[in-house]
């Protein structure tokens, strides 16, 4: 700050800032007295006459430098060259927003909403005598950046934050300059007293603490900048008296500015939303949403040529961004590489902030992707038609601005990051449906399963061999020449370096398709068992590619065995209930159990099908799956790669694999021995059967599996039960044998949703986590971490996370470590 200071009296010259209700409007004026001459001006500037020297004139800090170029003096030239240090490099302004990193790190309290303030105004200070028609970027990646920091932090907006008022803040409006604007009266005739003492401090506080109120209905039903300015006087008048009403000028408080800034409407939908969050104790990421908007109208006004009216201030910037690239636009195509690049970062840190604030009222429509895939047939294939009209709700912009971000990447030459844009679109769309899992919202994006793999999967491929120069090409050929394929045959494409990642987004996909239609899962699963992409040899393979494959088996598994079934595995998680409709399911398959092809485990020549066998292999293969993932990630110590509610799912699908495993065996034990009373007191204790019912079907599952047993014989001689356990026992390890247990796996999920929680509301987690991220690094920005958070935060603002600890901590009431008289047992 000290190297930046420009001491105007060096040259006869004054500082002040030009008022304006926008801080982004707000200009820096350096100006000459002629009242004040001390014999400088002639010098400093020669471009103003000698009338305009006894006149005095001013002109904005941005044109100093060009000021200064037309006569320069060594002095002159001093100043030239520190302002041009903070112009042109970026390492320059990037200090003030490491500080606020530490801040966040070291500081008890982090970073605070008086930190972002001096923040603003250090950089304000310092970019001051920058020309922004020259130097677009500096200020666009500032406030980038800026909402980078306090994306993570996600806890500053608060209560206080639900009215109107901050509703302004977080839309631009200066509010400090309207409390001084309002209580400007008072300082004037400062000393003034009243009968609370210093009226000036008095009323400022009367101000102050009326901004900090709760929104209230007259606020809400506020849509018009003539409402604001009537609420405004009437509330004035009746808080403070009539003497502010009187000396302020109401039409220079709500100007111009809500037409062309602040479309009103959209602020009205802000205070509800968020005292709709704030009501349920969930959080919003308002201050990143502020600082990505302003980096976004930036870049739109001086790098995308974009001017806002009242009539396009109404536009969704999602739709201003999709109309500039579907109408070519001829400033998108002179962009440099860096801007291409940073509005990528913008649009992606917009699709997070949105994705972050959509609820459970936040819906995909079949309007919105006929709209949206429109887009991207007019796009990419440049038919001529009509893209249409369209409203999109939070949710449904965050996909576009995800999209829209990855074009940008493209056109910069970051095809990964493009790439994993669309593996994010397939991901949020396999987390909505896990939110909205009715069939009348699967049934809308069945519709567009075609589109979705043409434009987001396919695209997401071509950008990814787009990244590498299209090598891979190349190194087909190679390959086939080193394995003996003719070189018009086809190659086995899984031996390709690029295949890791491309099954990452194929098994995406492939989750969604399973995801909507229970008869396409069959289809799609037979397909993959005949292919090799499941296999567990593969040419190349990085670690989140492993974890997707053994993620894709189990679910592949649990496919089987809901159709062999006829029962969705999630009904386990409803406790007694749900284990007695298993049972009776179970029953039903040894009785009268039907063939289902299945590689390996179908004999086509003898037409006959193991059933045990089966049920066995399902078991010990989900189980290995599922503890060889935590085996993997677990050492990780606060990765970025996954989250907590990836931890937490893998946790559900091992607690109900557990618990399928448990009474699979103790009914081969069961059936295999006379102790049937003891095992089944065992279950009773265990998940809450009720004695009548669930004794009734357990035994009925017993003699369905003796009946079952007595045709059932292997060399090793060796009985059912005990064949399951070496086989979970032998793939699983010693170690995670042992933890395979019911209340232990309830504990590790409820654990996992719980730091996921305190991720997002400043908790322990968070704190450890941010320890390890450097800002100079540019470890915000992270195309996993960043991406991975928005579709956790909508899974918590959507209380699905909420919903699912709620029941899996009523179902730790069963569990004996928790029951005092268990204690006092003798066995």
């Amino acid at each position: 700050m000290d190297y930046r200071f420009l001491k105007e009296e060096n040259f006869g010259l004054h500082y002040q800032i030009l008022d304006k209700t926008r801080w982004a409007d707000k200009d820096a004026l350096l100006f000459f007295d002629a009242e004040e001459d001390s014999g400088q001006a002639k010098a400093m500037f020669p471009g103003f006459g000698e009338s305009e020297r006894k006149k005095g004139f001013a002109f904005q800090c941005d044109h100093l430098k060009t000021e200064f170029a037309r006569l320069l003096t060594p002095l002159k030239n001093s100043v030239i060259g520190r302002m041009t240090f903070f112009d042109d490099i970026r390492m320059a302004y990037l200090p003030i927003l490491a500080k606020l990193s530490v801040l966040e790190k070291m500081n008890m309290e982090g970073i605070t909403f008086n930190n972002l303030e001096v923040a603003e105004a250090e950089f304000f200070f310092l970019h001051l005598a920058t020309d922004d028609s020259e130097k677009v970027m500096a200020v666009a990646d500032f406030y980038n950046k800026f909402g980078d920091i306090v994306y993570y932090k996600n806890g500053l907006a608060n209560t206080k934050s639900g009215n109107l008022f901050q509703a302004l803040y977080f839309w631009g409006y200066d509010l400090g300059w309207l409390k001084d604007t309002i209580c400007k009266p008072f300082l004037e005739s400062r000393g003034e007293t009243c009968e609370k003492g210093d009226a000036y401090h008095h009323y400022r506080k009367i101000v102050e603490s009326w901004f900090d109120e709760p929104a209230n209905e007259q606020q809400k039903a506020i849509t018009t900048k003539e409402g604001l300015r009537y609420y405004l006087k009437s509330e004035t008048e009746l808080r403070i008296g009539t003497r502010c009403c009187e000396k302020v000028d109401w039409d220079e408080v709500i100007d111009y500015s809500f037409d062309n800034y602040i479309p009103l409407e959209k602020v009205k939908e802000c205070v509800i939303h968020r005292e709709c969050f704030f009501e349920k104790g969930l959080r919003t990421p308002c201050y990143a949403c502020k600082y990505y908007n302003h980096s976004m109208n930036f870049e739109l006004e001086r790098m995308m040529g974009w001017s806002w009216t009242a009539d396009r201030r109404r536009e969704k910037k999602a739709v201003i961004v999709a109309d500039l690239l579907l109408n070519n636009e001829p400033q998108l195509k002179s962009m440099r590489e860096t801007q291409h690049s940073l509005i990528g970062d913008t649009l992606k840190g917009l699709g997070c902030v949105m994705l972050s604030c959509s609820g459970e009222h936040e819906l995909i429509n079949r309007g919105f992707l006929e709209y949206f895939f429109r887009i991207l047939e007019i796009y990419y294939e440049g038919k001529l038609s009509y893209k249409g009209t369209y409203a999109p709700n939070k949710l449904e912009k965050s996909i576009m601005l995800f999209w829209e971000a990855s074009v940008f990447y493209g056109m910069a030459g970051d095809g990964h990051t493009a790439y994993a844009l669309y593996k994010h679109l397939i991901e949020m769309l396999n987390a909505y449906l896990k939110v909205h899992s009715a069939v009348q919202y699967k049934q809308i994006v069945k519709e567009y399963l075609g589109r979705i793999k043409k434009y987001i999967v396919d695209r997401g491929i071509m950008a990814l061999y787009a990244h590498y120069d299209h090598i891979n090409l190349a190194e087909s050929q190679k390959l086939k020449s080193m394995y003996g394929v003719e070189a018009y045959d086809d190659l086995d494409l899984s031996t390709l370096s690029v295949s890791p990642d491309i099954e990452e987004l194929l098994y995406g996909y492939y989750m969604l398709q399973m995801a909507v239609d229970d008869n396409n899962a069959v289809c799609l699963r037979d397909r993959l068992y005949k292919s090799g992409l499941m296999g567990p040899y593969k040419h190349i393979s990085t670690l989140t590619q492993d974890v997707q494959n053994l993620r894709m088996k189990v679910m592949m598994n649990e496919s089987v065995l809901e159709q062999l079934l006829d029962m969705k595995l999630v009904r386990l998680e409803y406790g007694g209930a749900g284990c007695v409709r298993f049972m009776e399911k179970m029953e039903f398959l040894f009785s009268k159990g039907e063939k289902v092809s299945i590689k390996e485990l179908y004999d086509e020549e003898t037409g006959k099908q193991d059933r045990i066998e089966l049920v066995n292999f399902l078991i010990s293969d989900s189980l290995f799956c599922l503890t060889k993932i935590i085996g993997i990630v677990s050492p990780l110590s606060n990765t970025t790669l996954y989250t907590n509610v990836f931890m937490g799912e893998v946790g559900e699908h091992l607690w109900r694999w557990t618990i399928i495993f448990e009474l699979v065996y103790l009914g081969y034990r069961a059936s295999e021995s006379h102790a049937y009373a003891e095992i089944f007191q065992v279950l009773k204790c265990k998940y809450g059967l009720e004695s009548a019912n669930g004794r009734s079907e357990f035994r009925t599952l017993v003699l369905s599996l003796r009946g079952v047993m007595k045709n059932w014989k292997r060399e090793d001689g060796k009985k059912p039960s005990e064949v399951l356990k070496d086989d979970v026992l032998h793939l699983v390890g010693v170690d995670m044998f042992h933890r395979l247990t019911r209340t232990d796996q309830m504990e590790m999920i409820i654990r996992y949703y719980e730091k996921a929680i305190g991720m997002h509301s400043e908790g322990k987690t968070y704190k450890e986590m941010i320890r390890t991220l450097c800002f100079l690094d540019d470890d915000l920005n992270n195309d996993t971490c960043q991406l991975s958070f928005s579709i956790e935060r909508f899974l918590i603002n959507t209380e699905w996370v909420h919903k699912r600890l709620d029941r899996l901590k009523q179902q730790t009431l069963y569990a004996s470590l928790y029951d005092s008289d268990e204690y006092l047992k003798k066995i």
